[in-house]
């Protein structure tokens, strides 16, 4: 009897845990964030992903104005609970933008009933969680990302197509428009 394609049920990929939300999130917007602020929205119950969102660091002095908008945003998806990831090019978790902005998102999300279930913060082939104290999961020299060895989830993303570009430059050279004849 053939298989109907329709019916046979969609693998979903789990991110479990921060080595698996560091190698989802290039493919998840499409090329290596720099200086960027990435939240994956999880919805209902069962923690679905829903929008991820990457924007500019902004400078410290605009944090506070920046978190709120973030947070409605996250809202009008239906975000029960939110992931957010710095990358930095300098000072890793100390960086002072990375530092006043997870404080400012962190209280704009509890105003809108929003978990902010984990805050990771990725410099220079290291990642760090900045919600983790625990110096046995979460050394304070952070974890080296070993890009020798590719996630599950990673491999899912790269067998559907989701391919990664080096930065952002390159994924908007795709989008220019074709010239000559």
């Amino acid at each position: 009897m053939p298989i109907d394609p329709a019916t046979q049920a969609t693998p979903i990929l789990k991110l479990r845990t921060p080595v698996d939300i560091v190698d989802a999130v290039p493919h998840l917007v499409g090329f290596q964030p720099e200086d960027s602020l990435v939240c994956l929205s999880l919805r209902g119950a069962r923690k679905r992903l829903g929008v991820v969102s990457r924007v500019d660091l902004p400078p410290v002095r605009f944090a506070r104005q920046c978190a709120p908008h973030a947070a409605r945003y996250l809202q009008q998806d239906g975000a029960r609970q939110v992931i957010v990831v710095f990358y930095v090019t300098e000072d890793g978790p100390a960086n002072g933008r990375v530092v006043a902005l997870v404080d400012a998102m962190a209280k704009a999300l509890e105003k809108r009933a929003i978990d902010l279930v984990e805050a990771l913060c990725v410099h220079d082939g290291r990642w760090w969680s900045l919600l983790c104290g625990n110096d046995d999961c979460c050394p304070p020299e952070g974890t080296p990302i070993d890009r020798a060895r590719t996630s599950l989830v990673a491999a899912e993303m790269a067998a559907k197509g989701r391919v990664v570009f080096k930065s952002r430059a390159e994924l908007e050279q795709t989008l220019q428009p074709v010239r000559g004849a």
